[in-house]
């Protein structure tokens, strides 16, 4: 958990400090607060689905883009970065 309150933090410790010249990283958030209580089970199923067929592309477009023992890019210092999204459950 602590891992994931430190991602979100950076985030918006990057778009909110960041250099003018540097681009934002992406955050955005849907969110409406006149949503019936009885849609709550509707909406895990549809967010458990559509959540884990979103985050599968990404692991499939990260794995394809890691980076392999002794292999390096031309012209690179084989840099490596940590880089990945999360989908979150928001619910008053």
């Amino acid at each position: 958990m602590g891992y994931v309150i430190a991602d979100v933090a950076s985030t918006y410790g990057h778009n909110l400090m960041r250099r003018a010249d540097v681009a934002p990283r992406f955050e955005r958030a849907a969110l409406n607060d006149r949503v019936l209580a009885t849609a709550l089970p509707e909406f895990q199923k549809f967010l458990n689905r559509e959540g884990q067929a979103f985050l599968e592309r990404v692991d499939a477009w990260l794995t394809e883009h890691e980076a392999r023992p002794n292999e390096s890019e031309p012209d690179s210092t084989s840099v490596h970065i940590r880089l990945g999204a999360g989908v979150y459950h928001l619910q008053d």
